[in-house]
């Protein structure tokens, strides 16, 4: 089987290019999108440096943290993926600061036995999820409020507006039972492995059914509902991660690849131990620490990827 790995990037060059080194790139192939705020140049160099072959998105957006902008980026490595002749068993998202605590192999063979089934965290939102169905009942404009041409002329403006509109929201709810058109919420981790056709089907609906991506657009982290809720209400077979809990708000932090840190930070750093990682049934951790995660790399790569200390 033949993996695509869909990678989100907007920091950290040599991180990326290590991660790349780690997916067996001479095996599965790597789509990248790297943020339009970036400097495309220093990850080019440090992908050439370690002559990795990669797919660099050529439609880059601008990413705002839990704003569509987010989607739209997973949108252009999904359509490259699908356009590739190549055909790939599963298309796996991931950011730059993911690292794999197994070897690939093991999950190629992870996905072997899995019956052509889809990974993802998608938990049903209810009307007694009060702090989840806020996520999208109100409107928030988290990547501004004036089209890109002029808040780009008028930032302090846009962000001003966009302020002012997501508070008046508040007093507006918005009927989104009746625009999702007979859609059931979903919320659930950001990171997943999809079928290409699972991806298509994905594509195709938010292409034909403008008023559900409408809702996400103006949406609270629409990254982990709008795909999650297309693909919990199609037929397709879906393995999906996420236990229903008391407080919904947390599970977005189970992945179904993923092992996301515990802590508040959410990151690991070389204070986390190499045994716990091993423990872990997850295939890579979420996410490294930009400063201070080295020395933990190191004992990755060197006990989990049998590679020679550097």
């Amino acid at each position: 089987m033949k993996l695509a790995f869909l990678i989100l990037a907007h920091d950290n060059p040599a991180q990326l290019a290590r991660l790349c080194e780690r997916l067996d790139p001479e095996r599965h192939d790597l789509f990248i999108h790297i943020d339009a705020k970036a400097e495309l140049a220093p990850f080019v160099e440090a992908l050439a440096e370690k002559k990795l072959k990669a797919n660099i998105a050529r439609r880059r957006v601008s990413v705002s943290w839990a704003g569509y902008s987010v989607v739209e980026a997973m949108l252009t490595v999904i359509d490259d993926a699908l356009a590739s002749t190549e055909r790939y068993g599963k298309l796996v998202l991931l950011s730059g600061s993911c690292y794999p605590i197994k070897p690939i192999g093991r999950l190629v063979d992870h996905f072997e036995g899995d019956g052509d089934a889809s990974h993802i965290s998608a938990i049903a939102i209810t009307a007694g999820d009060t702090h989840l169905r806020k996520l999208f009942m109100r409107r928030l404009f988290n990547d501004g409020f004036l089209p890109v041409p002029i808040s780009s002329r008028l930032p302090r403006v846009d962000r001003l507006l966009a302020r002012v509109a997501t508070k008046t929201s508040a007093y507006l709810p918005r009927d989104v039972d009746r625009l999702l058109e007979g859609l059931k919420p979903h919320f659930g981790s950001q990171w997943w492995a999809l079928t290409p056709a699972c991806a298509a089907f994905v594509r195709t609906e938010l292409a034909s059914r403008p008023a559900i991506e409408s809702v996400y657009r103006s949406a609270y982290a629409p990254d982990e509902q709008v795909i999650q809720t297309l693909v919990a209400n199609s037929d397709f077979k879906v393995i999906n991660a996420a236990p229903r809990e008391a407080d919904g708000a947390m599970t977005n932090r189970y992945a179904p690849l993923h092992w996301i840190h515990p802590s508040d930070l959410r990151q690991f750093t070389d204070a986390d131990s190499i045994e716990s990682i091993q423990r872990s049934d997850k295939f890579f951790i979420r996410k490294i620490a930009r400063d201070g995660a080295s020395n933990l790399l190191q004992r990755i790569d060197a006990v989990i990827h049998e590679l020679p200390e550097r």
